[in-house]
């Protein structure tokens, strides 16, 4: 009653959403199943009854998020000085000598010390990277990784539905997608929008069909490229 949550909610408004995502939960009575679930929640992912499978979906996220933090410094060092590879050190004690670091403390699944890392642009998800993501998911018909690429909401603030719901409705469409081929990126002036043009075929119930120059919208979603559920399906 003296004001901590006050006082922290008033920090989280001070951060730049571009850099930060809070992750706020109250309730005093958590439980283990649904800490992870309230935290996939406010990540804009679902999460499942078993607080294990909750868990592991949680760790997997994080791990990515230290691995595209590493690989945002080590792209931008190459970019911007030409040199072949880049190695970190962090100053772990305070005294102005860096040491290397173990692999999983930045989210790799591998045991071992963290060695001189090349350019990894498919590790970041741009706006073409995230399509081309998409799409690959949708001729491998993997619906449940697909599901992970949908915005929470809408850019009129319609939720997605449930990742059951949306796995059957994409197996009940019955799209085969063929081919698909990255055009570019349309420049905008929006940090919240971006439009990739992509050719792609695809077969239904009704025929074939090829699409060629498509818009296909992405909107941040918790700092992260996403597209949302309306959009995937007027592609079809």
């Amino acid at each position: 009653g003296c004001g901590k949550s006050t006082l922290m909610r008033m920090f989280v408004e001070t951060l730049p959403r571009e850099k930060y995502l809070p992750l706020y939960l109250s309730d005093s009575k958590l439980t283990p199943r649904w800490l992870y679930a309230g935290l996939l929640d406010q990540m804009g992912l679902e999460g499942k009854i078993n607080r294990g499978e909750s868990k592991r979906i949680l760790q997997r996220e994080l791990d990515a998020i230290k691995r595209m933090a590493v690989y945002s410094i080590v792209n931008s060092i190459i970019d911007s000085t030409g040199c072949p590879k880049v190695q970190i050190l962090v100053d772990v004690n305070g005294n102005r000598r860096g040491q290397r670091i173990s692999l999983q403390s930045v989210g790799f699944a591998e045991e071992g010390i963290l060695g001189p890392l090349s350019r990894q642009s498919g590790v970041i998800l741009t706006g073409e990277k995230t399509v081309t993501d998409i799409f690959t998911l949708l001729e491998s018909e993997n619906y449940a990784e697909l599901y992970q690429y949908i915005a929470s909401k809408d850019k009129d603030g319609e939720a997605r539905p449930p990742e059951s719901n949306f796995i059957n409705r994409m197996q009940s469409e019955g799209i085969t997608l063929e081919s698909f081929r990255i055009r570019g990126t349309v420049e905008s002036s929006s940090s919240s929008r971006k439009l990739i043009m992509v050719d792609y075929a695809f077969n239904k119930e009704s025929g074939r069909k090829e699409q060629s120059n498509i818009p296909v919208e992405l909107i941040k979603d918790n700092g992260v490229w996403k597209i949302s559920y309306e959009t995937l399906l007027s592609l079809f």
